[in-house]
């Protein structure tokens, strides 16, 4: 015997059993349709914007690492760009709009140096490996010179710092290390490296130029400011961390070998861990060391590893811990004293930057 189904008469659909409707879609009610919820706005920390230079009260020792300015140039700008004995002029081009940009930004308080390579280094009697995967272009060699010479012209020689066994970054590092309060510290550059010197005093600012149109010197300026926070953020360690970082995970461009198995994050995890590059091979840590590097242990703790990671530290540490015999400029001395208007017009001329010539003939005209 079958049971009798109770047969129902809802008044509406709406109330009808489910296994009364033939299509599966009908059968959602408007009961079980629910009212849509906003989603709580999720607050997330930002970080305090990093105060532009010109904000700043005080004074700012601006710091350019010039021949990052100059490979920037050079890979920025067309290659098509040449003067009329066919040379090729984008670098220059590039270089002496970056300077303009920044002199324009200068207030008559503020002080500017322009630190430049000068051959070979202690670093390279240290490890002969040292930067040598970085092969400069053949069309790049005729115009490092002649950027040189675009700042002497432009800002003037007391700007143009060099010393003969110094990188740039070593006069850079020794120049914003200076334990003065009277003044802040903004280093132009794209090199991570110097992401180690920033403070609350010092930033790291660097600038991509992006071609608009042809020839004519216009540019986009796109701006990104390094402060303690920024780091903090992309990198998960203090500035002061970051060498010991980069020792573990190595630099190709550089030619620091690192140590092998480390990566970015398995570097972070290590420093964040045991505090310091030293504890990594501290018995007392080899527990913790363990479980951060897993399989890779073994390969961490060798001898050889070791002493990559320490060698690669020393080279790649600001401010440089070898002595310098080089007399330092008082900030003084870098005072920014307006632009060189007739000698800068007359380069620009004799270049062939016409663009780049209006710009700086506008830069005089405000200064």
């Amino acid at each position: 015997m079958f049971k009798t189904a109770v047969r129902l008469s809802p008044k509406t659909p709406a109330e009808k059993p489910r296994w009364l409707f033939k299509n599966k879609k009908a059968a959602k009610t408007t009961a079980d349709k629910k009212a849509p919820t906003k989603k709580a706005a999720v607050k997330r920390p930002t970080a305090a914007p990093v105060m532009r230079p010109e904000e700043s009260e005080k004074p700012i020792l601006h710091l350019v690492d010039a021949n990052n300015w100059i490979y920037t140039s050079y890979y920025a700008m067309p290659h098509y760009i040449k003067n009329k004995d066919g040379m090729r002029t984008g670098a220059i081009m590039g270089f002496s709009r970056q300077l303009i940009n920044l002199m324009g930004r200068l207030r008559s308080k503020d002080m500017v140096a322009l630190a430049f390579d000068s051959g070979k280094t202690w670093r390279n009697d240290l490890c002969g490996e040292y930067k040598t995967g970085r092969k400069k272009p053949i069309s790049l060699l005729p115009q490092i010179p002649v950027c040189h010479e675009a700042a002497v012209q432009l800002l003037g020689k007391q700007h143009c710092l060099s010393q003969k066994g110094m990188e740039a970054d070593d006069i850079i590092a020794e120049l914003a290390s200076l334990k003065r309060r009277d003044y802040n510290v903004t280093i132009h550059t794209k090199d991570q490296d110097f992401l180690q010197l920033v403070s609350n005093r010092i930033t790291v600012e660097s600038m991509s130029l992006y071609k608009i149109k042809k020839l004519s010197g216009r540019m986009k300026n796109a701006f990104t400011r390094y402060g303690p926070q920024e780091v903090r953020d992309e990198f998960g360690l203090e500035p002061h961390q970051l060498a010991e970082y980069w020792a573990l995970t190595g630099q190709s461009a550089d030619m620091i070998r690192g140590v092998d198995g480390v990566g970015p994050l398995r570097a972070k995890n290590l420093i964040t861990a045991v505090g310091s590059l030293d504890a990594v091979w501290d018995p007392k840590f080899k527990t913790v060391v363990s479980k951060t590097c897993g399989i890779a242990t073994k390969g961490v703790l060798t001898k050889q590893s070791r002493e990559n990671a320490f060698l690669g530290k020393r080279l790649m540490q600001l401010p440089s811990p070898e002595k310098y015999d080089w007399s330092r400029p008082a900030p003084v001395d870098l005072s920014f004293g307006g632009p060189k208007k007739k000698k800068g017009a007359a380069f620009l001329s004799s270049c062939g930057f016409i663009a780049v010539g209006k710009a700086f003939a506008e830069l005089c005209k405000n200064a």
